[in-house]
């Protein structure tokens, strides 16, 4: 996590998502742990990519990292959810993480089904 910081700081250092994670990290909220929980989601949508990524099995999973991110990094509304679906599809890094946890394509099923959530959430 830590190495991406400047990079983040120098994309989103404007964001309202980026200083409530600034003032996450200045009450030292363990991003660690945060970053552990959500590659255990992805491992266990990895284990069940047979089903569609609009199931609700998987959408459950999709709900669970959202509230993940918002309880250890920011608020993960349905705009940032939609952007971080596309970033863990598009940026190799993210895509080799989250597939080395849950299996080849893992990223884009993931991103697939953040979609598809988003989709159904909108208002």
């Amino acid at each position: 996590m830590e190495k991406y910081h400047d990079e983040v700081k120098k994309k989103w250092h404007k964001t309202i998502a980026y200083k409530q994670y600034e003032e996450k990290r200045k009450h030292n909220v363990n991003f660690n742990e945060g970053a552990s929980k959500m590659m255990d989601i992805f491992k266990e949508i990895g284990q069940m990519k047979h089903l569609l990524p609009s199931d609700i099995k998987i959408l459950e999973k999709i709900e669970e990292l959202q509230k993940v991110i918002t309880m250890y990094f920011y608020e993960c509304n349905l705009d940032i959810l939609s952007h971080l679906g596309q970033i863990y599809a598009d940026d190799y890094r993210f895509m080799k993480n989250i597939d080395s946890v849950g299996g080849k394509n893992t990223a884009k099923f993931v991103s697939n089904a953040i979609f598809i959530y988003c989709q159904k959430n909108k208002i």
